[in-house]
């Protein structure tokens, strides 16, 4: 069912697995809707996958995403189905459809870790770029997920004002309320960590760093030998921060 790619040296710790490209709202810098459109496997090629991935890797941490993975109404139906199968469950989300508390500890059942993605820290910074009121809906499941068992991590898109993110005002809210941090992302190709550590300069500097190097092609464009990726048309790709172009995907995995 799945066909070892020959450039795999090692079997992956994590596996991507893109439930959709469908999304509840629109991101100006998002791409997910005008990469090529294929057929969406369904819930019954998903549970065959997961399976042919289980007796192939073993337990892994399975990232499942999209698009916006909430959308597709068999979500809980899959994820339930990975879970039973011992995986570590990650969710990324935009966090706009987790409205009230049955849905945030319906998901604490099958989901050990979250990203929630915001830009900025009010919604001057985040509605602009995501649609109105659109931030007052994010920290709406923030804090819903916050009072859950749920590990959660936010991740931040900077694109031409990094100054949208003052260091102070982001490093009081990392600590209030996430768990393992924060990712800062560069025009959707680079995912870095930041360190709490850091002082306002060291921070400025790195925004500086990863604004250069994302727009010299230089930065998060490798593909991990512990990481794969499956897209919503069960295309198997070595993983890398940029999304592959559909011609690269090497082999089909349903």
């Amino acid at each position: 069912m799945l066909e070892r790619i020959e450039t795999q040296t090692t079997f992956p710790q994590t596996i991507h697995l893109t439930l959709t490209r469908e999304c509840n709202i629109d991101c100006k810098y998002c791409k997910s809707d005008t990469e090529q459109a294929c057929p969406e496997l369904t819930t019954v090629q998903w549970f065959d996958l997961i399976d042919g991935l289980t007796e192939k890797y073993g337990r892994v941490c399975m990232i499942v995403k999209g698009g916006e993975p909430l959308v597709r109404e068999d979500f809980f139906d899959i994820v339930s189905y990975i879970k039973s199968k011992g995986h570590y469950v990650s969710l990324v989300t935009n966090g706009t459809l987790i409205s009230d508390m049955n849905m945030a500890q319906r998901l604490e059942s099958y989901v050990d870790h979250m990203e929630i993605s915001l830009d900025g820290i009010s919604p001057e910074t985040t509605d602009v770029r995501k649609g109105q009121d659109v931030f007052d809906r994010i920290m709406t499941g923030i804090d819903l997920v916050h009072h859950t068992g749920i590990e959660l991590g936010v991740s931040f898109m900077i694109l031409e004002k990094p100054r949208d993110l003052l260091w102070k005002p982001l490093e009081d809210f990392i600590k209030t309320y996430t768990d393992d941090g924060v990712a800062i992302r560069n025009d959707n190709t680079v995912n870095f960590p930041v360190d709490l550590g850091w002082e306002p300069n060291d921070f400025c500097d790195f925004l500086r760093a990863a604004d250069k190097q994302a727009r010299q092609g230089k930065a998060g464009s490798e593909s991990s030998a512990t990481e794969l990726e499956i897209d919503p048309g069960g295309f198997l790709h070595p993983y890398s921060p940029v999304a592959p172009e559909p011609q690269v995907a090497m082999t089909k995995a349903v």
